[in-house]
């Protein structure tokens, strides 16, 4: 699933999503309203996202970061 189709899914569940780049691949930014549903956890990790950090704004609201690496080309 590309990217953009994952962001798509995520935000059709009520989810509050973005996608950026970084040097490291493709950082996908999750800003749920309650606690993350299986069905949008387990879309993330079926598109290779894995979970990379999380922390909260000054209004206390949650952000989790997934990542996506690139794939390392020799």
């Amino acid at each position: 699933m590309r990217p953009i189709e994952l962001l798509g899914k995520i935000l059709i569940e009520g989810y509050h999503a973005d996608i950026q780049t970084s040097p490291y691949g493709i950082l996908l930014i999750v800003k749920p309203q309650q606690i993350l549903s299986n069905l949008v956890g387990g879309l993330i990790r079926n598109a290779g996202f894995r979970f990379r950090s999380c922390y909260s704004e000054a209004n206390g609201r949650t952000v989790l970061l997934f990542l996506k690496e690139k794939a390392n080309s020799s």
